[in-house]
């Protein structure tokens, strides 16, 4: 652990980038500490809780170091990232078109993995001439293990190999990287420094609505859409997209849809629209799963996801993009057993099992996430109730009230 010049330091540099009342949250500081010794990074934290703040401060307190390329999945991360790096540091955006791009080089770099190619590594070899790069970060590095995903886990290894004079050390991010899958990392990283904190969120409430068809399931998204509250709501595929968008119009409630398949700048505008203030924001938003991973919008109160998540990790990270600034906040699932029958290639039985199950939902994605039971909802301060909390809570109120009446009659008599 850092000792107190060295904390000093780190808190100094936290103040000049983010105000003179920025404090630490969770393990940060532990982690900022664990990037600047140059040894390889794992830091897996919940959604929210300033993971690419370790990456900001580590960019400002080293800058001489070089410069830091980060790595995302996702091209929907890239304008989201840049968007949110103190103006006290200097950033981009790698674009292949640009030939000019090496001789004015940002602080941090952010890279889409689509565009890691034969171009990307030429870029790498004029780097490695005329500038060191002082650290590669991974984001959302769970990803890279899913099937989706996992063709870019060998771009990764690429990058590593092609470094292999001298190769800068990584720093790997993860929101929801279950302990089980950390092995399969070790082809990137045999032994980094491993940071985790529990992924737990308490100002969110996980609600469950099991319909007995598509109708219930329609009455359900209009009940929980509440208007004027910001909503976004996940579907599996494209055409379901549309086919919210109808619902919700049937009931007078406008929504933008967002999916793989629309032009770099249309989802670009729909991004910046998404972010802006309250009075001229677009206030609900139907997406595909292109959209959640990484996007932190503060004033986001409600997630719906119609029908199913793709898996146990899709649901927790996009039910995460909820309550960022730390307010209460609700995650939906509405789904049925004819839904949930006939579910695309590729999606896992996790919603199935999840929205029959009578655990408290957290404990059920502690499990998953974590490996490891987390407390109740009602045994966790301040935290927001689950619907199975709520029902055996009722459940218990009416048997104690039961219970006080039946005493009270006996007392009369």
């Amino acid at each position: 652990m850092p000792n107190i010049k060295d904390c000093e330091r780190m808190t100094c540099g936290l103040r000049m980038v983010f105000g003179s009342n920025a404090k630490w949250k969770g393990k940060q500081l532990e982690a900022l500490w664990a990037t600047l010794s140059q040894k390889d990074v794992l830091f897996v934290a919940p959604a929210g809780s300033g993971k690419t703040l370790v990456v900001h401060l580590y960019s400002f307190l080293n800058q001489a170091a070089g410069i830091v390329i980060y790595i995302v999945p996702l091209q929907a991360l890239l304008l989201d990232l840049q968007s949110r790096t103190p103006k006290e540091i200097t950033s981009s955006i790698y674009d292949p078109f640009d030939t000019e791009q090496h001789k004015s080089l940002p602080q941090i770099l952010f890279v889409s993995v689509e565009d890691v190619n034969d171009q990307f590594f030429s870029f790498l070899g004029g780097l490695k001439v005329n500038a060191k790069i002082s650290r590669i970060v991974f984001d959302e590095v769970h990803l890279y293990l899913t099937s989706k995903f996992r063709p870019h886990l060998a771009t990764i290894l690429h990058i590593r190999a092609f470094l292999t004079h001298n190769p800068p050390p990584l720093l790997m991010l993860s929101g929801s990287l279950p302990p089980i899958l950390e092995k399969q990392l070790e082809l990137i990283s045999p032994h980094p420094i491993k940071i985790r904190s529990p992924s737990d969120i308490p100002n969110i409430s996980y609600q469950v609505k099991y319909c007995s068809g598509r109708k219930e399931m329609e009455s359900c998204l209009k009940e929980v859409v509440f208007k004027g509250d910001k909503t976004l709501i996940f579907v599996l595929t494209r055409r379901e997209v549309e086919d919210v968008i109808t619902i919700l119009k049937e009931d007078g409630v406008e929504a933008r849809g967002f999916h793989s398949e629309m032009e770099p700048e249309e989802k670009r505008k729909i991004l910046e629209d998404w972010k802006k203030k309250s009075e001229d924001k677009t206030q609900i938003l139907v997406a595909t799963i292109g959209f959640g991973t990484g996007i932190d919008d503060p004033e986001t109160r409600t997630i719906i996801h119609w029908g199913a998540a793709w898996d146990e990790l899709h649901y927790y990270q996009e039910s995460a993009r909820s309550g960022r600034d730390g307010r209460s906040a609700t995650s939906f699932l509405i789904t049925s057993q004819i839904y949930l029958s006939h579910l695309p290639s590729g999606v896992t039985n996790f919603t199935s099992n999840y929205a029959r199950d009578e655990e408290c939902r957290r404990q059920i994605l502690s499990k998953c996430i974590d490996g490891v039971q987390s407390m109740v909802c009602a045994a966790i301060p301040d935290a927001q109730l689950c619907d199975n909390c709520e029902k055996a809570m009722n459940h218990h109120r009416s048997l104690n009230t039961g219970k006080m009446t039946f005493f009270f009659l006996i007392q009369i008599d």
